[in-house]
């Protein structure tokens, strides 16, 4: 990782708590700078980056950015990410794992993913997750169904 990299992502972890006004023209820069450096650095500094602070649109642009890497790697490091995802990212989180789970190439392999998971703890919170997005929307529960048979 070259040292562009290396700045830019002490520069996006450290304007992600919106401390001060500035902080969110470099959240953004950082953003746009990192955002084609499709590296699994890049996805995790991003996922460490999320939180659930009232920031309004600037989130979606880190999101977005998120989502832009190959789905695979996108999905595998959400996977690991997402007990740290749901506790700084509250409802930002559960919005990922829905947009993760409303395709049916990125549901297949989340769900691929989840069913090779050795991680008890992780499995258990993934699916309580989904469980709790099924109870919420109907159009979850095929997928929590599966998830329920592993």
């Amino acid at each position: 990782m070259g040292k562009n990299t290396e700045n830019s992502i002490k520069k996006l972890k450290n304007a992600c708590q919106f401390k001060e006004d500035k902080d969110y023209e470099i959240f953004s820069e950082c953003i746009e700078e990192l955002r084609n450096i499709q590296t699994v650095e890049v996805l995790r500094a991003f996922f460490e980056s999320l939180n659930d602070k009232d920031v309004g649109e600037i989130q979606y642009e880190l999101i977005e950015a998120c989502e832009e890497f190959p789905d695979k790697i996108y999905i595998e490091e959400f996977i690991k990410y997402s007990n740290h995802l749901r506790k700084n990212g509250g409802e930002w989180y559960i919005m990922m794992l829905q947009t993760i789970l409303n395709t049916v190439s990125t549901k297949r392999i989340f769900l691929s993913l989840y069913n090779d998971l050795d991680d008890k703890l992780l499995k258990n919170s993934l699916y309580n997750d989904v469980q709790k997005i099924a109870n919420e929307e109907d159009e979850y529960k095929s997928v929590f169904r599966k998830m329920s048979r592993t």
